[in-house]
Formats: C-alpha cells, sequence, structure tokens
C-alpha cells in the first residue's frame, strides 16, 4: 500500500502539521523525532514475491508487506517481537520467517508450542532440501530422540581441556534446567543439582558403551548412592574417582542421614520424569540428529511441547543452550569463526520456556557466529518473571523490536518513549495508540536500530507460497529398548577388593563416617567383619 493511502487512514497527533502523521516526513529537517516514511524504512531492507517458491540469497525476518512484496531485514540483527495471545506473532511473523528462510536454504530451530509451525511447513521444508527432525512432544509415536548427556559425554572423552571444560559446564547447565532454584533457600536445589552433576561425572567415567549414556542410567545411579552399593561405594573409595566426582556427591555422602535423605528426595523430583515416564525416557535415551548439522547444511528442528503442560518445556531450555554451545564450538573450528550456513532460532513463546541459562550473554555474542534469534514474547513482564533485570538486556540485544498488541503498560510508555517526541514535545505515538493496532490490518509497530520508527502492515502465513494446514507424512518411529548401566558395568571400573588389614580399615572409618565413630566401636568392628558401608550410622 502506497504512502498516500496511509496517510488517510492514519490521523496527525496536533491536527496542525503533517509532521506527526505515518509515513510522512517532518518537513523542518532538524533533531526531533518524526515518523519514517515508507520508502525510507524499506530502503534498508530485501524483498522477495510472497507468491513464489523461487531461491533467494538472503533471508531475513518480515517487517512489512506491499503489494506482494515482503520486506525482511538480511542482516545480523536479532528481533523481538511483543503482542498478547492472540495477536497474531505465530501467524503472522514466525510461519511466514520460515517460508523465507526456507527459500535461502539457512537451518532453522524452532520452538513450535502448539505443533502447527512445523505442521504447516514440514513438506514445504522438505521440498526445497531440508532435513527436519521433529522432537514432538504432543505425538512421541512421531517423534525423534534427542539425549542430552550425549554431546556432554563427547566432550568429556574429548583430548581437547577446553572441550573437557564445556563438559562440567553442559552437565552443571542440565542439572540446573531439571532441578531449578525456586525456594527462596537455594539450599535444597543447589545440593540436588550436585549430586546429579556427581552422578553424571561417574556415568561419564565409568561407562564404556554410549547407548547406556541416558537420563535412565542416571536413575539407576541414584538409586544405588542412595542405597549405599557395596561396589558403588567401593568406587568411590578407590584412587580412580575424579575430583568432580567426589566433590559433588560429598553433599550427601558426609552430611546427616536426615540431610542426605532430603536432598535424595529433591533428586528424585528432578529425575522423576526420566524415571517413571517411558515415553520421556525413550525419546531422551538416543540422538536421531546431530546439533552441529544446523551450521553446515539445510537442516530445520522443530520442538513441539505441549503448551498446556510443563513436561517438556526444561528439554527446550537445555535443547537451546546445548545447541549453542556445539554452535560455537563449530564456529571456533571454521573458517572466519563462523558457521558456515547460518543458524536462526525462532523461539515462539519465549516468555514460557524455563529460564535459558546465560540467554543475555547468548544473543550477545551469536551474531558473529552466524547466529540469529528471532524471540516472540507477550510482554515484557512475562520477561522480568523469568529474568529479572536481564530482560532489558535481552530487549536491547535485539536491534529490531516489533509489537502487535498488549496491555504492558510499562512496555508501552517504553516504545512510546523510544519513538521520540516531535518539536513540540509531543510523542510521536502514544500509548493509547500503540494499543489500537488494527489486528485487521494486520498492523506492527516496528522500531529498527538506528531508523526512524515505522507501522508497517503484515500477511498471514496463507498468503506466502507454500505451506500446508493438514498434517504431513511425518516418518513413525520404532519404540526399542532402553539399554542401562548397571553393576556389571560399575564393577569393571571399581578397584578389585583387596585384604585390608587393620590401619588401612581405620583410616578408611574414620575418614569417611560423619559422625567420626571411635576408635574403641572401629576396632569392635574390625574383630566382627563389619564394612563401613554396610552399617547403619
Amino acid at each position: 500500500m502506497g504512502s498516500k493511502n496511509k496517510i488517510k487512514e492514519y490521523t496527525t497527533c496536533t491536527g496542525k502539521t503533517p509532521s506527526c502523521i505515518v509515513g510522512t516526513p517532518d518537513p523542518v529537517q532538524d533533531d526531533s523525532a518524526r515518523w519514517s516514511t515508507e520508502r525510507e524504512f524499506v530502503s534498508g531492507l530485501e524483498s522477495a514475491e510472497m507468491s513464489s517458491s523461487e531461491p533467494i540469497a538472503r533471508a531475513g525476518f518480515p517487517m512489512d508487506v506491499i503489494d506482494g512484496r515482503v520486506y525482511f531485514d538480511p542482516g545480523e540483527a536479532h528481533t523481538i517481537a511483543f503482542g498478547s495471545t492472540g495477536s497474531g506473532k505465530t501467524n503472522y511473523i514466525a510461519s511466514p520467517s520460515i517460508r523465507i528462510i526456507a527459500r535461502s536454504g539457512e537451518s532453522l530451530f524452532v520452538n513450535d508450542p502448539k505443533g502447527d509451525l512445523s505442521r504447516d511447513n514440514y513438506d514445504y521444508l522438505v521440498l526445497h532440501g531440508y532435513t527436519v527432525f521433529v522432537f514432538h512432544g504432543r505425538k512421541p509415536s512421531i517423534s525423534r530422540r534427542w539425549n542430552p548427556l550425549e554431546i556432554p559425554y563427547r566432550f568429556y572423552h574429548s583430548e581437547n581441556v577446553v572441550d573437557r571444560d564445556e563438559a562440567q559446564n553442559m552437565i552443571m547447565n542440565l542439572a540446573e534446567c531439571i532441578s531449578p532454584v525456586r525456594g527462596v533457600d537455594p539450599f535444597w536445589e543447589t545440593s540436588a543439582q550436585k549430586v546429579i552433576i556427581g552422578l553424571c561425572n561417574v556415568l561419564f567415567h565409568c561407562c564404556k558403551d554410549p547407548s547406556k549414556i541416558n537420563m535412565r542410567s542416571i536413575c539407576v545411579l541414584k538409586e544405588m548412592i542412595a542405597e549405599k552399593n557395596p561396589v558403588l561405594m567401593r568406587y568411590l573409595d578407590g584412587d580412580t574417582v575424579t575430583t568432580a566426582e567426589k566433590l559433588n556427591l560429598s553433599v550427601v555422602l558426609n552430611n546427616a542421614d536426615n540431610t542426605a535423605r532430603c536432598i535424595y528426595s529433591m533428586v528424585d523430583h528432578a529425575l522423576s520424569k526420566f524415571a517413571s515416564q517411558d515415553m520421556i525416557a525413550w525419546m531422551t535415551s538416543a540422538s536421531d540428529f546431530d546439533l552441529c548439522e544446523l551450521g553446515r547444511s539445510k537442516v530445520a528442528v522443530f520442538i513441539v511441547t505441549p503448551d498446556e503442560d510443563d513436561t517438556y518445556d526444561m528439554l527446550v531450555s537445555l535443547l537451546v543452550k546445548q545447541s549453542y554451545k556445539l554452535l560455537v564450538s563449530e564456529a571456533q573450528n571454521s573458517p572466519g569463526l563462523k558457521l558456515q550456513n547460518r543458524v536462526n532460532y525462532i523461539l515462539d513463546e519465549f516468555g514460557n520456556i524455563p529460564t535459558i541459562p546465560g540467554i543475555a550473554h547468548i544473543i550477545t555474542a551469536s551474531r558473529s557466529r552466524n547466529i540469529r534469534f528471532l524471540l516472540l514474547v507477550q510482554d515484557k513482564s512475562q520477561l522480568e518473571e523469568k529474568y529479572g533485570k536481564l530482560a532489558s538486556s535481552i530487549i536491547s540485544n535485539c536491534s529490531n523490536i516489533m509489537y502487535l498488541n498488549g496491555r504492558d503498560t510499562m512496555l508501552l510508555t517504553e516504545l512510546s518513549e523510544m519513538a521520540g517526541k516531535d518539536r513540540n514535545g509531543i510523542p510521536i505515538v502514544s500509548t493509547s495508540r500503540l494499543q489500537r493496532l488494527s489486528k485487521e490490518r494486520k498492523e506492527a509497530f516496528v522500531l529498527r536500530d538506528r531508523e526512524r520508527p515505522f507501522i508497517s502492515r503484515l500477511a498471514g502465513s496463507s498468503q506466502y507460497a507454500g505451506g500446508s494446514e493438514s498434517e504431513p507424512d511425518f516418518p513413525m518411529m520404532e519404540r526399542t529398548e532402553i539399554p542401562t548401566f548397571g553393576i556389571e558395568d560399575l564393577d569393571q571400573c571399581a578397584e578389585p577388593q583387596e585384604e585390608e588389614d587393620f590401619k588401612d580399615f581405620l583410616a578408611r572409618r574414620m575418614r569417611r563416617k560423619s559422625d567420626h565413630a571411635s576408635i574403641r566401636q572401629s576396632i569392635d568392628d574390625w574383630h566382627n567383619n563389619v564394612d563401613i558401608w554396610e552399617d547403619d550410622d
């Protein structure tokens, strides 16, 4: 739609001067704020025919639609889009972004709470030569698998010390995601995290069969340590145990029984979904796709997590963080320290995803690695509830801000202030005007870095080439048994049990017993052939 038509539709701020009309320039060339003209707004963007499926050299997230052409930012800038439930974030921005990007061959990582993004775009992506993986929490029978322990295990056994350190970071991220701190006193959650970190290190150190590296094996090890299994205790008492195992598991091994029981209860809660729900255990027992391929070739990964159920939410947070870490490692070994193929993270309902550790830093650092983010959020207060003061940092690191609709007065006021004031000191867009953006006309208020504000018009995904609302022919997955780590695996790692003289026994008893049992009791136990792990503290 041309500027003349837009002038008729928008009213002036003062009723006297055209300087406040949307899409018209201020006739006085000074430093006062004004609206961008349509020509100015699209001059920094690239465009493509919406009805075409022909390849394009570069892609981006939709900013405006004029006469059947969609205009997008092909650069490195991240984008954040605000809109309340039902405002059209998915239909006007997320799904069209996938169609545009599909024509360029760039990779996609998509959070898909309702499953409609994968449903509507699966066949279109396959048609364009993409390898598509769908981790489907709504329909596990068609879901591909992803093992959150596979990459940390690979890094743990790397010859590169940096990779080995990164393995520990990934293990810590895993523990933080499945046992997040919620209460005022973080002791119990952080203690549970330490136990999970320690158990992961035991598994990685002792297990020689990669197929047994899974969350079910962690559940098995947890039962072993809670029962003070003699083989596990012999291993932990040996010389081959690592510092990471000792220090983290000491929170239960060296604590009073009641405290240890409470910590084990927290660990049980964190691991319960993997222990009791067979489908989740199977979906996380192995990986059917290599996340590194996102940065090498045309790959699309969809994470379908029911928005009415938080069962899979922690996996989204973990998968985003882990995939990013892996892609950064891939970029470090690539020419120019960038990924060969750009990866676009489209995180629908970003504010409903559990906290992603370090997300502000991720968004800041990803641009130089050829990684770009589109965050779709209901409002700023939702972000602040999850990230506190970091919410402002997340927004400020997104050079493109889009606003569709909402009632968050704080955000409305900030957007009005960011748009600026005219020569008379009047905001060029009021908070009431922002609340009255037309859904029928698909209006979006857009702020781009170093550009004047603009109210654009978008288009629904049905107006783009491709797409389908019918169920794609997803490949069915055959369920198999989950191999798990057991006593026999641990026994191969533990040192052989040898005859122990009294001096060594006493030293071990005094070192291990949290209540420092008396020498007299230790002598009695020696004569009665009572092992430290068998008596009741």
